[in-house]
């Protein structure tokens, strides 16, 4: 596109500027999340829950944002990896009987138990980091006890499992979201893969040319817009089940924006214009 009027590109930053505004918009309405805010014994554990993730999603979009300011999408992928989980994971959490939530929650406790257990069976772990360990292996241990103590026993006796994340998806209706977001990002952006590293070259006829970026998964897109609308999807939940936070007005401007920039960009698709 070398002859390609230069008005397309003035309109494809200025779509960007508007999806990042709406994410920075998002962060700070948000802020008392980081400002205080306690969340009493009664809220019940889904809210408690989803507080948690949106507490942590709005700091890793913040993060992302700085480095795509910085010229680093490739490295914002990761963080938005972690977006995608917490967004599926919140989905189900709302939709689960109490017994789910329950079972869910046993089995990552254990799964935390297992990980205490073998740092401190290493003889190389330092006396005063055991000692923290200690204490949390017994606070973990305290909590199984307690979750356990509300589920039934399971029929053959064992401990029951949880959906895996897939399943988690397909039940809420992210099917794309978990393969394309989740399986592509982790496959491209996070693990040690074939993919990972392939992504890293070019091919030329001397052999293989290290990128000076390499490709990722959500390369195609524009990366403003994919943190806010994350974001949006986590705090969304909050905003409908909390009404105290007063979220909703600015949730709602922020979706009509977000769903305005998204048909500009298809209408540009359209003409050819990306």
């Amino acid at each position: 596109m070398a002859d390609a009027h230069p008005q397309i590109e003035r309109d494809a930053k200025a779509r960007r500027e508007i999806s990042r505004a709406a994410g920075v918009a998002l962060i700070g309405m948000s802020a008392a999340l980081e400002d205080g805010l306690v969340v009493t014994p009664g809220a019940g554990h889904a809210t408690m829950l989803l507080v948690g993730f949106a507490a942590r999603g709005r700091r890793l979009l913040r993060a992302a944002y700085r480095l795509i300011d910085a010229g680093e999408r490739d490295t914002a992928g990761p963080l938005f990896r972690v977006l995608n989980e917490y967004v599926i994971v919140s989905r189900w959490l709302l939709q689960a009987s109490d017994e789910e939530v329950g079972v869910w929650a046993v089995d990552d406790l254990h799964r935390r138990m297992t990980v205490l257990r073998e740092v401190l069976a290493d003889p190389n772990v330092h006396a005063d980091v055991k000692d923290t360990l200690e204490k949390e292996r017994d606070h973990t241990d305290a909590a199984i006890a307690a979750f356990s103590a509300q589920l039934p026993a399971a029929p053959s006796g064992g401990r029951p499992r949880p959906p895996r994340v897939e399943q988690m998806a397909r039940a809420t209706g992210l099917t794309f979201q978990y393969s394309y977001g989740y399986r592509l990002q982790s496959q491209y952006d996070v693990h040690a893969t074939t993919l990972a590293v392939d992504s890293a070259y070019d091919e030329i006829p001397e052999g293989h040319l290290v990128r000076s970026v390499p490709q990722f998964a959500l390369e195609g897109y524009d990366s403003y817009a994919v943190g806010a609308l994350l974001l949006l999807d986590l705090l969304q939940p909050l905003t409908e089940r909390v009404p105290e936070l007063r979220w909703q007005d600015t949730a709602t401007m922020v979706r009509q924006t977000l769903t305005d920039v998204q048909a500009a960009a298809r209408a540009a698709d359209d003409r050819g214009e990306l």
